[in-house]
């Protein structure tokens, strides 16, 4: 016999949820290039917002960032257990 499915209900409550992160893509004044996630207040342009993808933490986040700019820092709204200013 084949197995019982999974209530789709089920497996949403047992994979974390995942924020998905942005990187804006032009630099702060002092150089910081903010991440944020979708819906934050101070998200920036859509053609200056760099896609890193679903990440479980900030910190997964600002790792990725870092791939694209080498000064990165989390949005003091939106990823504030990131930001070190």
């Amino acid at each position: 016999m084949g197995a019982t499915p999974v209530e789709p209900a089920i497996i949403r409550r047992m994979i974390p949820r995942m924020n998905i992160y942005y990187v804006n893509r032009n630099a702060q004044s002092n150089g910081d290039h903010e991440v944020h996630v979708l819906g934050c207040s101070f998200f920036p342009a859509w053609q200056n917002a760099v896609t890193l993808g679903p990440c479980p933490n900030c910190q997964e986040a600002i790792r990725k960032a870092r791939q694209h700019f080498s000064q990165c820092n989390g949005c003091a709204y939106c990823v504030s257990e990131c930001n070190t200013d």
